[in-house]
């Protein structure tokens, strides 16, 4: 198939060149190019851009917007070229409702009777770094990001390790991050700096006082200190993640560019007043991954299962199909032979409200997949509740998003 890929352009090119051979077989037709939508990597770019964009799943994803949009086409009988000019919201809402994720697009869906309602969980677990057993020493500059749910940031604390027999000073900065992968920025919010005795072990406190912007997302980095050491946690392969989500570890590769430590890392940290950004509102804030937000419910790990979280509205609503989406971790890739995502919840009920009280609408065991769908006869009712009952290894429920709609 590669053969004849090349082939083909190499054709192509002759023919641009004015040089078609008598060999050259050309389309007798020309494509109807009005009607013509391309899906997998239909990009023209150097050999180095062209290698980073040789995965499968940019594939899958352009694979389906294409299918969506040619839905859009049959529904609405049209061109692609019409649906992206006058159809584009409506194509990014059925994608996002796929579990697609079109960065900076949220879940405006008018027909989503979740957007609506009030949520209110049994319990909700604040950030937490874990203590971290190994080193990562500060010959480059280092940065944690990571959500606050305040307006204040009084003082951070970092888990430090000093191998030098002087104290030394250490600069802190703090700036704003607008996605969970961005470190940007390039002024500080506050600045401070504190001492490290020598041979020091343990927690370090930096008071930067500054006013934020609560449920928005920042980071704090470091100057570079050799013989000084940031403390740095990395989850296990197949352990339920301990990382935060919504946080990111970086180092300043070259003086210019940060670069995100990936593969489950996260920098020792601790922030003053506590951040709570793993709040049930999380589950209708329009998006159901971390980007801009944490987005994500996750009950107290201290308070056992089962843990529950449910939407409540003003008014009787009418509907018969809920959506569900859990956490899989998607950030990180297992390869053990036939793994489960620990965060994924595996034993759940979902109820409504009746007059009687709470009646089941769906009971499920052993799930172990992100999105789940569930159709049922039309029920009228106030409240819905979903309970988790078991994770498939974690101690917390984690929901990143309830869809709830009445369907034909």
């Amino acid at each position: 198939m590669f053969f004849y890929r090349r082939k083909f352009f190499k054709q192509i090119a002759m023919l641009m060149a004015g040089g078609v051979s008598s060999r050259t077989v050309l389309p007798r037709t020309p494509p109807n190019e009005s009607n013509l939508m391309m899906a997998g990597r239909p990009s023209s770019c150097s050999y180095v851009a062209f290698a980073s964009s040789r995965v499968l799943s940019t594939g899958s994803i352009v694979g389906q917007a294409v299918g969506v949009a040619a839905a859009l086409c049959n529904k609405h009988a049209t061109t692609p070229r019409d649906v992206a000019k006058h159809h584009a919201q409506e194509c990014q809402q059925m994608i996002l409702r796929q579990d697609g994720h079109i960065p900076g697009v949220v879940n405006e869906d008018q027909n989503d009777l979740a957007r609506r309602a009030v949520v209110m969980a049994s319990s909700q677990w604040r950030l937490e770094f874990p203590n971290a057993e190994n080193d990562r020493e500060l010959k480059l500059p280092h940065a944690q990001l990571f959500p606050v749910s305040s307006n204040r940031i009084e003082r951070v604390e970092l888990q430090l390790e000093s191998q030098l027999d002087r104290a030394v000073e250490l600069r802190l900065g703090l700036r704003p991050a607008a996605h969970v992968w961005d470190f940007r920025a390039a002024q500080d919010i506050a600045l401070a700096r504190a001492t490290v005795p020598a041979h020091h072990r343990g927690w370090l406190a930096f008071n930067l006082i500054a006013k934020v912007e609560p449920e928005k997302l920042y980071y704090v980095y470091t100057s570079a200190q050799p013989g000084i050491s940031w403390k740095v946690f990395k989850d296990g392969d197949g352990q339920p993640n301990r990382c935060p989500v919504g946080t990111t570890a970086a180092n300043l590769r070259g003086g210019k560019t940060w670069r995100a430590m990936t593969g489950g890392q996260s920098l020792a940290l601790r922030l003053a007043p506590e951040s709570k950004p793993y709040t049930a509102t999380n589950i209708i804030s329009g998006t159901n991954r971390p980007d801009k937000w944490t987005n994500i419910w996750i009950s107290d790990p201290q308070a056992s299962l089962p843990q529950w979280v449910e939407l409540r509205w003003s008014s009787t609503q009418h509907f018969n199909t809920v959506q569900l989406t859990f956490d899989t971790d998607q950030n990180r890739r297992v390869t053990l032979p036939l793994f489960r995502y620990p965060d994924c919840v595996k034993d759940y009920r979902l109820e409504y409200q009746a007059r009687a009280g709470w009646k089941t609408l769906a009971e499920v065991k052993d799930n172990y997949v992100r999105r789940r769908i569930h159709r049922f006869d039309i029920v009228h009712s106030e409240s819905v509740r979903l309970i988790v009952l078991a994770t498939n290894g974690a101690p917390s429920a984690r929901v990143y998003e309830v869809r709830i709609y009445r369907e034909d």
